[in-house]
């Protein structure tokens, strides 16, 4: 997803550029058509099954919706939503999905796959992904008094780049390990089949949670490794380098 969000960044940036300076179309209107864009992206996502490149348009259409509402949000409507009672608000939202789920069923999007997102009422991937963003950021700022002092709480969140960056990389390990082990040990719950077909593929229950803890830990602790015993030396490698090109170039330079 850290390309498409690059690019509905860098679109949105634009596009509201393009209007700082026209004036011609306000906050809502662009909302509007940011909708109408998104639900044309969930009306076509058969189209992610054939795997090909115009997913990156799908996946583009149906998420810049959602970082407009961030901006307004973030603009506008920010401030009125701190002031709703923290049980109330989220009793709204569980009163609102319970009646989700009574009329449509089970509800089980993929966004990355962009699968099953048009099987059920057209809107409902937009609403569903609203109200989860709604109640998870409610009990993030609930959390934040029990847990802004938590030594692994913010050991954690001050790695974050280095999660996101290296956590492929350790599923991917734990994976190879896996399909090494799987038939001496008889790892039910690993598939090599999907693991040949997808770079993605994590393993179900029980594998499942011991993965996602490895990928990030993994990175966290790779990163604490690499400050405390190499981040030194590959910077005075680092400036060590960069004179010798910088003398290398002037020589040349004036020859």
């Amino acid at each position: 997803f850290v390309p498409i969000l690059f690019f509905i960044n860098m679109i949105y940036i634009i596009i509201r550029k393009l209007l700082t300076k026209t004036k011609l179309i306000n906050d809502s209107i662009l909302l509007i058509a940011f909708l109408i864009i998104s639900v044309i992206s969930i009306h076509y996502a058969d189209i992610a099954k054939e795997n090909d490149w115009r997913i990156i348009f799908l996946r583009i259409g149906f998420l810049i919706p959602f970082y407009h509402l961030g901006y307004l949000y973030h603009t506008k409507f920010q401030k009125y939503d701190e002031k709703i009672n923290n049980v109330l608000y989220l009793i709204v939202l569980i009163i609102i999905n319970i009646v989700i789920v009574k009329i449509f069923g089970k509800i089980g999007y993929n966004y990355h796959h962009f699968h099953n997102l048009n099987d059920k009422f057209i809107l409902l991937p937009i609403i569903v992904g609203v109200t989860g963003i709604l109640f998870w950021t409610r009990i993030a700022k609930i959390s934040v008094k029990s847990l802004q002092n938590s030594k692994i709480i913010n050991f954690i969140s001050n790695n974050t780049y280095s999660i996101m960056m290296h956590h492929m990389f350790w599923v991917l390990l734990v994976n190879i390990i896996l399909y090494f082990l799987k038939e001496p040990f008889d790892i039910t719950s690993f598939s090599i089949k999907s693991f040949k077909n997808s770079l993605f593929y994590v393993a179900k229950f029980g594998v499942y949670q011991t993965t996602l803890i490895i990928a990030v830990l993994g990175p966290v602790i790779s990163k604490v490794i690499y400050d405390k015993y190499i981040k030194e030396k590959v910077e005075n490698l680092y400036k060590k380098a960069k004179k010798l090109c910088k003398c290398d170039f002037g020589k040349k330079f004036d020859n």
